[in-house]
């Protein structure tokens, strides 16, 4: 009931599932340490239900059935794209000029893409 702005960060299905594979890529191929000392394996990215790309694919697909349904809606701010949380981070945070949280892992082609 505090809340005044729920950001839903709506990035297209394609860009999160390429983002993803960079990542677990890196991972896998580094044994880089998660939490509590797990370490991601290719079984946790692609094998079985709760693999991390069936895992987020299905996310995706839930969060856009319920979430314009939800009580509290008013307040959500949905972003499409990295250039639209790239100009909402530089409007409602202007000392901190344009944004590089989204620049992350990102490609030419993806900075590009809104």
């Amino acid at each position: 009931g505090r809340v005044d702005v729920i950001l839903w960060l709506d990035l297209p299905l394609r860009l999160k599932l390429r983002r993803l594979c960079r990542r677990s890529w890196r991972r896998v191929r580094t044994r880089e340490v998660l939490w509590n000392g797990n370490v991601e394996t290719w079984r946790d990215v692609f094998v079985g239900k709760d693999s991390v790309l069936v895992h987020a694919t299905l996310a995706h697909v839930r969060h856009r059935r319920t979430f314009p349904a939800r009580p509290d809606a008013q307040k959500m701010v949905r972003l499409r794209t990295p250039s639209d949380v790239d100009r909402w981070l530089s409007s409602t945070f202007p000392a901190h000029g344009a944004s590089s949280a989204m620049s992350d892992d990102m490609t030419t082609e993806e900075r590009g893409a809104g």
